[in-house]
């Protein structure tokens, strides 16, 4: 194992549920382009359900005038104006960087996939004449030409001994949950786990009899700042913002948080 002394801390930036929908606000994205820019992480991480997809959800198949208007196209553009938005500042300064022949700003992007992104997925089961089309959010958003790396939903990817996953998945294969979820997130790992899928902002932490790291768990809030319809009139617990995580030796990370109106604040007015 490689000494602590000599170990490269890992930097990273998570994104968590960013839930982008057609209509909405999404300068957000252009100002965290920038943050990136300033503290060059580098791993960017979307921790899943980027997207909503409500165009595809089966909570309102049968509800026709819920569904009227909300189409893929839109969400897909949607989420498009978003990436774009998000890369824009650090495309500029690469550009930039090129025409001053000096290093460029190349950090490893990675997109997990949420249960709301499966809803595609599922839809393209029951709909097999689909099969072959070129519809999937691989293709539609661009993401391998934008040069993301993506993880399917309820799986996982390990970095120095840390696991990234939407939520964690319990034996019977359904979502974990509940008010002791990153405990329950520990319990279903021998790694360090990061997750979103709650919209809530939790650390837990536990060391195994026997094991030589402790273990800990981060549930990470999420990045977007409306009301969903199905919460309006709620009281929410819902952390809005981004992590910046530092992985300090195998299992063990610092965070640094930035919630939605410090980024706004700081970045928001950034051309």
């Amino acid at each position: 194992m490689q000494s602590i002394e000599h170990y490269k801390t890992t930097t990273m930036l998570i994104i968590g549920d960013s839930h982008v929908e057609p209509q909405q606000n999404l300068s957000r994205f252009h100002a965290l382009g920038h943050l990136c820019l300033d503290h060059r992480p580098e791993i960017i991480l979307s921790i899943g359900d980027f997207l909503s997809l409500d165009s595809l959800s089966a909570w309102d198949v049968d509800k026709k005038k819920t569904m009227e208007g909300k189409r893929y196209w839109d969400d897909v553009d949607s989420g498009n104006v978003a990436l774009n938005a998000l890369e824009q500042p650090i495309t500029c300064y690469n550009k930039s960087q090129v025409d001053k022949k000096r290093a460029q700003y190349k950090p490893r992007k990675i997109f997990i996939k949420g249960n709301h992104e499966n809803r595609l997925d599922r839809y393209i089961e029951k709909n097999p004449v689909l099969d072959g089309f070129p519809i999937s959010l691989e293709h539609n958003l661009s993401l391998q030409k934008r040069g993301w790396e993506v993880v399917p939903y309820k799986e996982h990817l390990v970095i120095d001994d840390v696991a990234f996953t939407h939520i964690p998945i319990s034996n019977n294969g359904n979502p974990i949950g509940g008010k002791y979820v990153c405990q329950r997130a520990l319990d279903l790992y021998n790694y360090s786990i990061v997750f979103g899928h709650t919209h809530r902002l939790e650390v837990a932490n536990k060391h195994r009899h026997g094991g030589t790291h402790l273990q800990q768990s981060l549930n990470c809030g999420c990045f977007f700042d409306h009301v969903p319809d199905y919460m309006q009139g709620a009281t929410t617990d819902y952390w809005r913002g981004i992590v910046l995580l530092d992985i300090t030796q195998p299992m063990r990370f610092d965070i640094k948080t930035y919630s939605m109106s410090h980024l706004m604040r700081e970045y928001g007015n950034h051309e």
